[in-house]
This record gives C-alpha cells, structure tokens and sequence, in this order.
C-alpha cells in the first residue's frame, strides 16, 4: 500500500453492500457554518463555493480556477456520533442535547491547524436530526483496500482528496456522500454531503441553531475546545 495517496484510478468500482454505511432517521448531524457574507450558508444548505483550499477536503469543484460559484457541485461538512463508541450527550441547550463526541469533530474540523475556534455573530453552530435514512460510502470500509485510497483519503492534503472527491462523484452520481474519520481524530465521524443529498439535508429538523457567541453556548463551547485542545477566542 502506498504510504501517500495516490491519483484516483480511470474507473473506480461498483459500490457493494458492505461500503455503505446508512444513518437512520432520527440520527443527529453537528455542524459549524458561517451566516454572514460573502457566502452565508443556511444550517440546512450546501455550499456552491469552491473548492475551498483549507476547509474542502471533499470539495467536488473543478480544479484550477480559484474558489467561485459552481452549481451543481454542492458540499456540506457535518459531524455525527460513531456508531461503534459509547455516545455521550451535552447538557441541553434550548432543549437539545447536542452529543459530544460530535460536536468535538466540528469544532476540531473548524479549527484545523490553526488551533483557534473564533466565536462571532456569524459562525453558528447548528444540530439537524434526519427524517429520512441517508446511506453514504463508509471509507474506513474495504471500498479504500480496492480502490488503492486506503486511510489516506481522511488525511491527505486537500489538492489530492479533491481529485477523489471529483472521481467519487462522476462516478457515483447518486451517491449522497460520505462517512469518514475526521483526520483531527476524536471518537466522532466526519460527514460530507453533496448535492444528492440537498432533499435529505432540507428535510432535517432543526433541533438547535445559535450564534457561536451566544451567552447559551459558552459553556459548551470552552468545554469543547478544552477536549479537542484548541483555543476559544471572542473577538
């Protein structure tokens, strides 16, 4: 196996069984999404914009041409609980409870390198709960062993996962998205959605959507970043 990722193969192959992974009704989705401009994204849209060079590892945007408005190469980054770990459930807020391990995977994805989680009016932290199964390829499957990807697609740099992410696409088009471990670690699961997915993403319940800086989510949030080890700062 080779110990970078390589380019994705000329025909990627038939998707089996056991490569998806489906998140039933009733599954909550984390995410971390900015509502100010230049590109305000709603807690149930997906982004147009991209690729994004820094924050898009699965961003299918055509190469080449700097971030900019492609329709059609839709993309949103979430997080869910893992399956396989006890899951573990924040005190509520509004009600919600918003579940840990989750949420540690947003605020880590958020943060990257960086370290830093900047709290604003505009960063917003959003709970979806699914109405409708959703069933994604699942990389830490065998479909990685076939296709010559192996882990190395959850942690390549994002010039090489994109090419996957654009591979992926073409040749799965009704594929919704995928399940795959979040290459800050945790002990929650990385989400990407695309545009199959927008019906699916549009008919959640919101269960839970505040501004970052809200008084209601300190807690949760210092909490969170303490976790992940990263730092809060309010601007």
């Amino acid at each position: 196996m080779t110990t970078r990722l390589p380019p994705p193969p000329e025909a990627l192959p038939s998707l089996e069984a056991e490569d998806l992974t489906t998140l039933s009704p009733g599954t909550l989705l984390v995410r971390l999404h900015r509502l100010d401009p230049p590109h305000p994204m709603p807690a149930d849209g997906l982004r147009t914009y991209g690729p994004h060079p820094e924050r898009g590892r699965f961003d299918p945007h055509p190469p080449g041409l700097g971030p900019r408005e492609h329709p059609g190469c839709d993309v949103a980054y979430l997080a869910t609980e893992d399956s396989t770990v006890t899951q573990s459930a924040l005190p509520t807020v509004d009600g919600v409870f918003a579940p840990r391990n989750a949420l540690d995977v947003a605020v880590a994805e958020m943060a990257q390198s960086a370290r830093t989680l900047v709290v604003d009016d505009g960063l917003w932290l959003s709970v979806l709960e699914l109405a409708a199964p959703l069933e994604l390829l699942d990389i830490r499957s065998s479909w990685t062993q076939r296709t010559g990807a192996g882990l190395h697609l959850a942690t390549a740099p994002h010039h090489r996962t994109q090419a996957w992410a654009r591979a992926i696409r073409e040749a799965y088009p009704l594929l919704p998205g995928l399940l795959y471990p979040p290459s800050t670690g945790g002990r929650g699961t990385a989400v990407v959605l695309w545009q199959p997915a927008a019906r699916a993403l549009e008919g959640a319940v919101l269960r839970l959507s505040r501004a970052t800086n809200d008084s209601a989510l300190r807690g949760v949030l210092a909490s969170a970043t303490e976790r992940v080890g990263c730092d809060l700062v309010h601007p």
